[in-house]
This record gives structure tokens, C-alpha cells and sequence, in this order.
């Protein structure tokens, strides 16, 4: 979570660890929480080199313009699978295609919000995931 997990932070007291590749962006992430006394962390690392023990389990992941859906769940599973925490990804104006491409690999649960400042993109809120049986891709 990066920006999407700082307003969440801010607005509803929520402790996040925030992950965040881009130095710069780290850095304004860790002024704002400074400055607001907000209840978050950063990370400057890629969420791909992250350890298990690296984060405290998550009950909240949210992505914005990180990966496809389907990587991006292979991504989180670790998270999402035991069933302990939702992920809220903010998608674009091709998010059925890639709710489509996702349920190959994954069951879960989805929810869709439509947007309020980009008609065509959706908020989605996916939990209960597993991966297909049979299905190696997604690992």
C-alpha cells in the first residue's frame, strides 16, 4: 500500500505499513506521515523482494496502478489465502478483462465500487482467495 494506504491511515486512524518501490515517493510518504502524526510505516523496497517476516500480517492490502490483477493477486496470496485480509485494487478501465484473466488462475470473492473520479475504472475488494486445483500457473 502506498498513497491508497496513507489516506486510508489518515482518515481512519488505521497502523499501515506502507510499500513503496520509487525513493522519492517513499520519501514524501514518510514527510506526510512525519508531519500528520499518522499511524503508518514505510518500506522503500519492490513488494516482490519482501520476506514473509518482513511485514506484520496485513488484515488491509490495497494496490493502485501496481500489476494486472493476475499478478498482482500472485503477489498478495501469501496475505490473502489463510483468509485473514481483504485486498482493495483500484483498476482501471480494462477490469473485467483482468477479473477475466484472474479467475483462471484464482477463486474468490469480489465486490466492484464504481469509481468516482474515472467512469470506466472500478474499486474492487477481493478476499477468500485460493488457487484453481490443477492449475501450476499463479505460483
Amino acid at each position: 500500500a502506498g498513497f491508497p494506504g496513507l489516506v486510508l491511515a489518515i482518515a481512519a486512524g488505521i497502523p499501515m505499513t506502507l510499500v513503496e518501490a520509487d525513493r522519492r515517493k517513499a520519501a514524501f510518504l514518510a514527510t506526510v506521515i512525519a508531519e500528520t502524526g499518522t499511524p503508518a510505516t514505510v518500506l522503500n523496497r519492490r513488494i516482490e523482494a519482501l520476506a514473509a517476516g518482513d511485514l506484520p500480517p496485513p488484515a488491509i492490502i490495497t494496490a493502485r496502478a501496481l500489476k494486472p490483477l493476475p499478478q498482482l493477486l500472485a503477489l498478495a496470496a501469501r496475505w490473502l489465502e489463510d483468509g485473514q485480509a481483504v485486498l482493495w485494487a483500484w483498476k482501471g478501465a480494462r477490469w473485467e478483462e483482468e477479473l477475466t484473466a484472474a479467475r483462471k488462475d484464482w477463486i474468490f470473492t469480489v465486490e466492484s465500487h464504481p469509481s468516482r473520479t474515472q467512469p470506466a475504472a472500478r474499486l474492487l475488494r477481493i478476499a477468500n482467495l485460493g488457487r484453481r486445483k490443477g492449475n501450476g500457473r499463479g505460483k
